[in-house]
């Protein structure tokens, strides 16, 4: 079945060794890069081109694993006071990821992020969503990693409700642990910055920070 590799086996070199091999350290600076960039446009209405940037920030006292592709396989791991850049277009990956919480009707429109501490135990799955129209949502929810898991999927995810610029939100739960959001005031040159892509399609993404405290356990 699908699982997450473990992020428990540290080499000498920094390197964490997972189900697939050697899993690399999480791309530091900007623009987000490798699989935490999901940047496209699809169309050329202007609901083609809503997405979020934003920056990952471990303020755990462990290592965490982080996927954005949802294929259960994680892509690059945090160590505890480090942080990586994230960029999605809306609706990018809905047919490829085993995480995503279907229960949200808006899930298949969303950018999302799973973020893992060690085997046998559950994804927190992060998921955010810049509409056509209305504010910014953040929601989280804890997935099943895999067969052999102890942790059960949250029957209902947390969510930010709407966010106005400038303000902060916390998701908790015994599930899907501590979880810090906060977005930010929109700019176009960070936004850029942020996604690599120099043109108008993203000067209004969204600019929402995730800061992790603490994840899941059961």
């Amino acid at each position: 079945g699908e699982s997450s590799a473990p992020v428990e086996s540290v080499s000498a070199s920094g390197e964490v060794v997972g189900g697939s091999g050697i899993v690399k350290e999480c791309p530091q600076g900007h623009p987000a890069r490798g699989v935490l960039s999901a940047v496209t446009f699809p169309g050329r209405s202007s609901a083609a081109h809503d997405g979020v940037v934003g920056t990952i920030y471990n303020d755990t006292d462990h290592t965490i694993g982080v996927d954005s592709d949802g294929t259960g396989e994680i892509s690059c791991f945090l160590n505890p006071g480090r942080n990586t850049m994230f960029a999605g277009s809306m609706g990018v990956r809905e047919s490829r990821s085993v995480h995503m919480p279907h229960e949200v009707k808006e899930a298949s429109e969303m950018f999302w992020l799973y973020l893992s501490a060690r085997m046998h135990q559950g994804v927190t799955a992060v998921g955010f969503l810049d509409p056509n129209r209305g504010e910014p949502q953040v929601f989280a929810s804890q997935r099943v990693s895999n067969l052999h898991s102890a942790c059960p999927p949250d029957e209902k995810p947390a969510s930010t409700g709407e966010m106005e610029q400038a303000s902060h939100e916390a998701l908790t739960g015994d599930a899907i642990g501590a979880l810090w959001i906060e977005r930010l005031r929109d700019d176009k040159n960070v936004a850029r910055q942020g996604t690599g892509w120099d043109g108008w399609a993203v000067n209004d993404w969204a600019r929402i920070d995730l800061r992790v405290y603490e994840l899941g356990s059961c």
